[in-house]
């Protein structure tokens, strides 16, 4: 399909995608605390000690995930891993791009909205700069996308055809290890799995609890077994201070600074989201942007399960953002339900907020 003239989809995307690389290879080379951290687990990985931080056993990490998957590169280039890791973090933040297109083209059925949503994405300096900096982060907004991706797949009404069970289960399957795969790279994807369980569950029945909750425990099984071995406890050791209750009121000084961090919020993030105000509007008109399968609670409930867990969350409960590099696995879906709220507007009103989002 082609648009904006006579250049093809492929081209705009390549465009896109160059558009994220080239932000990433401007960002210095300086290594950020959490980086320093997951290249010293990846080191003692490949030597034989994993997941010993000076000399003993930590319960530390939060992305077990990607200091394994790092740990290969330590081997062959040693302290060379800052820029090789860069160029890991920039492939999955490519693919990052790509995703976000195929997911919002797959609920929107419209390539226009989809090229402008993955806009967004590859124009966030969000991605570029955590991935500059060899950060899992890009990794997880993939798992995550993939994620919901598969669960889009399953859930569709139209695909459930008996001919197709098997095809189905296999997809339960795959996406039970993404989702696992997606908690060893970051613990909040432990939230994902359930607002992506619930939905399941009523769609499909208790089935999926092996289908999918089996497959994922599998892939979990190991390093959490592990770390209660080591630990006596399944949390990172960062992660189980933030459970405790007055943890974010001592270190994060209480209400004021929380409301600081919302402000910053408002002003950076949640510029777009008002738009799906107008996209929720009447949304049975003709002019809905979406096909009717996608405009039901199966689609948006996790969406926006997911977009209210981190504005709560990593406001209230855990605002030291850094970046917003915690958010970025939704930033995908704030640019999402925006375009799609923008779409529902007059078409002088939509280029004018397109122009602002971009």
């Amino acid at each position: 399909m082609k648009f904006l003239g006579k250049i093809p989809i492929w081209t705009w995307l390549l465009f896109l995608v160059g558009i994220a690389l080239l932000q990433i290879f401007l960002v210095r080379n300086t290594v950020m605390g959490d980086a320093f951290i997951h290249f010293v687990f990846a080191r003692g990985i490949s030597e034989g000690q994993p997941f010993f931080y000076n000399g003993e056993f930590s319960a530390g990490s939060t992305s077990p995930l990607w200091s394994t998957l790092l740990a290969p590169i330590w081997k062959i280039f040693g302290n060379e891993i800052v820029w090789v890791a860069k160029i890991f973090a920039g492939f999955f933040t490519a693919l990052s791009v790509l995703l976000t297109f195929t997911v919002v083209k797959k609920i929107s059925q419209n390539p226009k909205i989809a090229l402008a949503t993955s806009a967004l994405v590859a124009g966030s300096f969000v991605f570029s700069f955590w991935a500059a900096k060899g950060m899992e982060t890009p990794f997880y907004a993939c798992l995550i996308l993939g994620s919901f991706l598969t669960y889009l797949a399953i859930v569709n009404p139209s695909a459930n055809s008996h001919e197709k069970v098997n095809q189905y289960i296999s997809l339960e399957i795959f996406l039970g290890i993404l989702l696992g795969l997606a908690i060893l790279t970051r613990p909040e994807a432990w939230f994902f799995a359930a607002i992506l369980g619930i939905p399941l569950l009523i769609k499909k029945g208790w089935r999926v609890i092996l289908s999918v909750g089996l497959p994922a425990f599998l892939v979990l099984s190991p390093y959490y077994f592990w770390l209660f071995k080591n630990t006596g406890g399944v949390f990172p050791s960062s992660a189980a201070r933030i459970l405790r209750a007055r943890q974010w009121a001592i270190e994060f000084h209480g209400i004021f600074f929380t409301l600081e961090i919302f402000k910053i919020l408002l002003t950076k993030l949640l510029p777009l989201t008002p738009f799906v105000i107008f996209f929720f509007w009447r949304t049975k008109k003709i002019n809905s942007p979406l096909k009717q399968e996608y405009s039901n609670r199966f689609t948006f409930f996790p969406i926006f399960a997911w977009l209210i867990f981190h504005a709560i969350f990593f406001t209230i409960i855990f605002p030291t953002t850094e970046g917003y590099r915690y958010l970025l696995a939704a930033l995908p879906f704030f640019y999402l339900v925006g375009i799609l709220g923008i779409w529902k507007l007059p078409k002088k009103i939509r280029i004018t907020a397109l122009t602002f989002a971009l």
